[in-house]
């Protein structure tokens, strides 16, 4: 009898032990467990993460409500009402280097930028620096939905707001697979709103990807060849955005109206290591420039539009064309320009 009822003791905690493991999930999500596994994740955050809510179990795919993210002053910088990705608990364990599609639901981000930096790059300093750690890439895809980013720069007291924000971004652990990334979004403004989207496919080695092949390639595409390109687009985008980031590079300008270009960029790290192509078009539209080296001067031009076509590799540019016209006259330049 003392036998039989200790095999059923052990049968009792063997069942109790698989019932609490496969109730774990449903018990971190509804407990303070939640927002502890969250911050063990990103411990490294120079900040806080916390979610409102969450529906977790092993077999079922995972989803985060009410993500928010608080830079150390207690000050909000990303608020996410739904994050999921589209592989469940179990699925994340049995191979963690495959994370699926991770989708953010109508993320708001707070960007407050200074002369040195912003609160965003404050919150992932450890993350954004430099580590002798190799990177370690994984099968992830990233999808933004219908996001918005506020601006603002308290220095000179300027505000801007990007709405309809959307991003798609693919990366595989597989280092002969290639990146891809898509994003866009509007500069929101009553009268003349700007808009801007960009494309990037990065392809390792300069390997083309068969996917991203066009039916009938043609030797002057950058991808037929296999080489990785970028695609910018914009429409009246306001200059004074840009102000802060010139700062960054230490140029003094404080520049004024509107920008509109498409802009193509293609290297090939395999075939011409080092040497990006670029072209494309730029228009200026009611360009004003102030700077400290122009004194009480500025420089004013209704309308600028710029063709160009060049390579720029180390502290060289080999310039094919550049044509530059504006309502006070033009000019044209080839040859080569050293930077050093």
């Amino acid at each position: 009898p003392r036998r039989r009822r200790s095999g059923w003791r052990w049968l009792a905690a063997v069942v109790l032990v698989v019932v609490l493991l496969w109730l774990l999930p449903t018990i971190v999500a509804n407990s303070p467990l939640l927002n502890w596994a969250l911050h063990s994740g990103v411990a490294d955050l120079k900040g806080s993460v916390t979610a409102r809510s969450a529906s977790l179990g092993w077999l079922s795919l995972p989803k985060l409500s009410g993500l928010e993210i608080r830079d150390e002053q207690g000050q909000t910088v990303l608020e996410i009402p739904e994050v999921g990705t589209d592989r469940s608990l179990l699925s994340l364990l049995w191979d963690y280097t495959h994370l699926g599609r991770i989708r953010l639901q109508r993320p708001t981000l707070n960007v407050v930028l200074r002369e040195d930096g912003s609160n965003v790059e404050d919150v992932l300093a450890s993350y954004l620096a430099p580590s002798d750690q190799p990177f370690k890439p994984a099968n992830v895809g990233l999808e933004i939905v219908d996001g918005k980013v506020s601006i603002s720069d308290p220095r000179t007291g300027q505000a801007w707001q990007i709405d309809g924000f959307q991003l798609s971004l693919v990366t595989s652990a597989d280092k002969t697979q290639p990146l891809g990334l898509k994003m866009s979004g509007t500069v929101a403004d009553s009268q003349r709103p700007g808009r801007f989207s960009a494309e990037l496919k990065m392809h390792p080695g300069g390997q083309p990807s068969p996917l991203a092949m066009p039916d009938n390639p043609s030797p002057e595409d950058p991808a037929a060849a296999g080489r990785s390109q970028l695609l910018i687009a914009t429409e009246d985008l306001p200059l004074p955005m840009f102000q802060a980031i010139l700062g960054r590079f230490g140029v003094r300008m404080h520049p004024a109206g509107r920008l509109s270009s498409s802009i193509q960029c293609h290297w090939d790290n395999e075939n011409a290591p080092g040497q990006i192509v670029v072209q494309g078009t730029t228009t200026g539209d009611d360009l004003v420039l102030t700077a400290p080296s122009l004194g009480s001067d500025r420089l004013a031009f209704e309308r600028v539009h710029a063709t160009y076509q060049f390579a720029w590799q180390g502290d060289r540019v080999e310039v094919d064309s550049l044509i530059v016209e504006s309502d006070v006259g033009s000019a044209s330049l080839k040859g080569s320009v050293d930077l050093d």
